[in-house]
């Protein structure tokens, strides 16, 4: 929201009142009862600024994610358009373009040492690209809202209505 204050080393004075960051109130509003806290202070010029000079910084990124055993009824539920969420951090990264559906990968030792790839009956391995509009950095981590994500990076994805808990990121492109 935005009030008319003085902006001080304690926060901000609003009618005569010192609001600091982690101030709690009620906030009525017609019937509604609304228990808040002030989770930030900022003068509004300065705020738009930075906000500003962040979104000059984004551009439109693709990021590809890899998993080898997805049960079969979860791979095939993910759809393009699926908002796409890293469920660990809580992390919004954009829509699903594309999805790549296949037999599970799935490494098997046999008695001889040898490592071979196997079916397994009711899994499937699954490719999903996504786009994001974020900042890629330098050193290609790319940077969505204050997390960062790099390839290899492993974590929960929200495909839609699916989760995926051994997602890893297997590329990140500038689209």
């Amino acid at each position: 929201g935005e009030v008319t204050g003085v902006k001080n080393a304690l926060g901000a004075l609003i009618g005569g009142e010192q609001y600091g960051v982690g101030h709690s109130m009620v906030l009525r509003a017609g019937d509604a009862k609304i228990y808040l806290r002030v989770y930030d202070i900022g003068i509004k010029s300065d705020i738009e600024t930075q906000e500003k000079q962040d979104a000059d910084k984004k551009q439109t990124i693709e990021i590809t994610y890899e998993a080898d055993e997805i049960k079969g009824y979860a791979a095939n539920a993910v759809k393009v358009g699926d908002e796409l969420c890293d469920m660990t951090n809580g992390t919004t990264l954009g829509t699903v373009t594309q999805v790549s559906v296949n037999p599970a990968k799935v490494y098997v030792e046999t008695d001889s040492g040898k490592i071979v790839v196997s079916d397994k009956e009711g899994y499937n391995s699954i490719v999903i690209k996504g786009e994001v509009s974020a900042e890629l950095l330098e050193n290609g981590v790319l940077k969505v809202g204050d997390k960062e994500y790099s390839v290899g990076k492993t974590f929960v994805l929200r495909a839609g209505n699916v989760m995926m808990y051994e997602m890893d990121i297997s590329n990140i492109a500038i689209k």
